[in-house]
């Protein structure tokens, strides 16, 4: 069992999450929030929770430092001021961890996402950063 705080795909934003190590895995569920802005939208800050899995054998085999996963969780929000609806979508996450094991210590990486926001698919990224303990 392992409890992490931080930003991106792990945490659902800015949150917290709780996982499973495997031998060359890690699953996770998250709560958080996201924080954005856009010129003619304004604040978009979605909130929810999210869930993923990274496999840490997919690139190499010499480490388990190096992740490859997915995440499904709020990557945007829709509707006006005071009416705002988390936009659910899904991200390929890559993330290094910088711990002496699967998913411990400090990791950095990187989610881009995509979700469905008025009838159109749009891209987003997840930035990385946190604490598994």
């Amino acid at each position: 069992m392992s409890i992490g705080v931080g930003t991106g795909a792990l945490y659902s934003g800015i949150g917290v999450n709780v996982g499973r190590r495997g031998d060359h895995t890690f699953g996770y569920l998250a709560a958080g929030c996201s924080v954005g802005y856009s010129s003619n939208q304004g604040w978009d800050v979605p909130c929810g929770v999210g869930a993923g899995w990274i496999w840490t054998d997919l690139l190499t085999k010499a480490n388990d430092r190096h992740g490859l996963g997915i995440y499904v969780g709020p990557v945007s929000t829709k509707g006006p001021t005071g009416d705002r609806k988390e936009v659910y979508g899904a991200g390929l996450t890559y993330v290094y961890f910088f711990g002496d094991g699967i998913a411990k210590g400090w990791n950095l990486g990187i989610t881009p996402t995509v979700g469905k926001k008025y009838g159109d698919y749009r891209a987003g990224a997840l930035i990385n950063v946190g604490y598994q303990f």
